[in-house]
């Protein structure tokens, strides 16, 4: 009642180390294998898609500065429903 939530979708955040300006750093993770996979479906080369995900920083780093993670290794309703239960404790 009267709280006021921004939310930014900041994909490099961690990297540009802006950790610290926010209240909750919010990871939606999947493994690198998952994530090569969809990349490959949406078009990219197995091997760009590889090297994309070698110029972000690693998975470990963002789970070490997650304060929440959600799981995106499944299907969207699963991911949806995550979100659903981190909005109900916000």
């Amino acid at each position: 009642e009267g709280r006021e939530v921004v939310v930014y979708d900041m994909p490099l955040l961690i990297e540009n180390g802006e950790t610290e300006t926010v209240d909750t750093v919010l990871v939606v993770d999947a493994p690198d294998e998952v994530r090569i996979t969809r990349l490959v479906a949406r078009g990219l080369d197995e091997d760009d898609a590889r090297r994309r995900l070698a110029a972000q920083v690693d998975r470990d780093t963002r789970l070490a500065v997650a304060d929440v993670v959600l799981d995106n290794g499944g299907d969207v309703e699963s991911l949806i429903a995550q979100v659903d239960a981190f909005w109900e404790k916000v």
